[in-house]
């Protein structure tokens, strides 16, 4: 009678277990799929968002593109796939594009201004040149370890 008693007790045991860890699968894959709903998971590259364009005039929806840093020391700014040297070769450069912006616009109809205009604005955008407050990214901030634990080093802008 024990050796019933004790092979009722293993399979009982035994099925208590296998429908234990079916259960934990079904709840763990939930949980899973919960988690990680509609993440991107991964590290991304540090970006530098900074633009250093002053001039925000527009005249038939033509801005002046982004003055932003390239990855080249010896030629920091970056506008629209050139670099330069430095900031004032740069900016005339974002005004010349501005203008060719603007002036394709007013030949193809694209609005109510005529080349003329698009002259008149890239002439004031190129004076405004020696106005610009911002000149270098040597002021955009750089991450400093604030904080660490055994899993994490915690780095802030500074």
């Amino acid at each position: 009678m024990l050796s019933r008693f004790r092979w009722t007790s293993i399979i009982a045991v035994a099925l208590a277990v296998m429908s234990t860890a079916v259960l934990s699968m079904d709840i763990h894959e939930g949980l899973h799929e919960e988690m990680h709903f509609g993440w991107q998971m991964g590290l991304r590259a540090r970006q530098s968002a900074q633009n250093l364009q002053f001039f925000g005039e527009s005249i038939g929806g033509a801005s002046a593109p982004a003055i932003t840093q390239s990855d080249n020391p010896d030629r920091p700014f970056f506008v629209e796939g050139d670099t330069f040297p430095d900031f004032k070769t740069a900016a005339d450069r974002a005004c010349d594009l501005q203008k060719n912006n603007c002036a394709e616009a007013a030949n193809n109809g694209g609005g109510a201004h005529e080349v003329r205009d698009c002259d008149q604005q890239n002439d004031r955008c190129k004076a405004s040149i020696p106005q610009a407050t911002r000149t270098s990214f040597e002021d955009d901030p750089q991450p400093a370890l604030v904080s660490s634990d055994a899993n994490f080093d915690y780095f802030c802008d500074t």
